[in-house]
């Protein structure tokens, strides 16, 4: 077969027209445009691909606006820690632990037991008074008289709290444990106008169920995955509208209204239809990612990591000098031998 040149004009019968992604519009009918739509881009997935504009289009499906809009985010910070007396570490707490006397705490823990409850005590209490040691370091001081009163009291922390009305602060924090996978579900209802509104839908709704699921490769034996959506919104509004990554439709809801029992044209179609899709984003959102859909540049480090990479000294390459070095001491050798 002779080489047919390729034209983007599918309306040019010398050439044959580039395969691109096939178009659905709702509704159907020019005059009925909104002034913001949803765009729905099907595209082949490849997780690897981070820029539209390299990805395999397949379908792009245009719609009115949803009834709702879901913009939500969910940080996820469920595991908590007890830091105890680390949790006081602070820049300020660094600067007046050098004025920790020791002097009180020596008393409390040096010499025999009578001695310490003796001395001990009374010099911590005086310290603490004097302002010049730390509730904490004063409870630690009491929690040691009690132990060395009696090594075998497993009890001197409960005694300490006790007998000073003070609990040490555990400090408790919660920890961040990462961000979890964003889910949304955008709601339309439809009331197409004419025939071609109708047979507009139901192109979409059967590309959508397809696009969705997976194919079935090697007689069955694998499947691969589905296609991967783009949810964008056009017009007048988008910049006020939700920002979502490119994701999975993971739930199809398509029901004929059927609150007052389903109506139909002539032709069969219903009335009215409720459409819901839920979708999963594929990659977690992070500042950098909400930056990147705002239009503002944001350093990821990778720069940092190309510098440190670039710091890494190549191993040097064979000397001339040392292998002439080592010729001219060989021959010195061979010389003083013969020598």
């Amino acid at each position: 077969m002779a080489n047919v040149p390729i034209s983007n004009n599918p309306n040019v019968t010398s050439g044959v027209a580039a395969k691109g992604p096939s178009t659905l519009k709702y509704p159907a009918s020019g005059s009925n445009n909104p002034s913001n739509v949803t765009r729905l881009t099907f595209v082949e997935y490849n997780r690897l691909t981070t820029s539209k504009a390299r990805e395999k289009m397949n379908t792009i499906v245009t719609l009115p606006l949803p009834l709702n809009f879901m913009d939500n985010y969910s940080i996820r910070t469920n595991s908590s820690i007890d830091l105890g007396t680390a949790g006081m570490i602070n820049d300020k707490t660094i600067d007046s632990g050098k004025m920790f006397i020791q002097k009180g705490f020596d008393a409390a823990t040096t010499g025999n037991a009578a001695d310490n409850l003796r001395a001990g005590i009374p010099a911590v209490t005086e310290q603490m008074k004097a302002g010049k040691l730390s509730t904490l370091m004063g409870m630690q001081a009491f929690s040691k008289v009690f132990s060395s009163s009696d090594s075998r009291d497993a009890g001197a922390a409960a005694k300490t709290s006790a007998f000073m009305g003070t609990v040490v602060n555990p400090h408790t924090t919660v920890l961040f444990d990462g961000v979890n996978l964003r889910s949304f579900t955008l709601d339309w209802r439809f009331a197409p106008e004419s025939r071609a509104d109708s047979e507009a839908l139901y192109e979409i709704f059967r590309v959508v169920k397809m696009q969705s699921h997976p194919a079935e490769l090697l007689a069955g034996y694998a499947l691969n995955y589905p296609d991967l959506v783009y949810v964008e919104f056009d017009g007048i509004s988008a910049k006020y509208l939700p920002k979502y990554q490119k994701s999975f439709i993971n739930n199809i809801n398509i029901s004929p209204d059927s609150n007052a029992g389903i109506n139909i044209f002539n032709s069969g179609a219903p009335t009215t239809y409720n459409f819901q899709l839920t979708f999963t984003e594929l990659a977690i959102l992070t500042r950098n990612t909400i930056a990147s859909q705002y239009g503002i540049e944001m350093d990821n480090g990778a720069g940092d990591v190309q510098n440190a990479l670039k710091d890494v000294p190549d191993a040097p390459p064979p000397s001339a000098d040392n292998s002439s070095s080592s010729s001219s001491s060989s021959s010195s050798s061979s010389q003083d031998g013969g020598k």
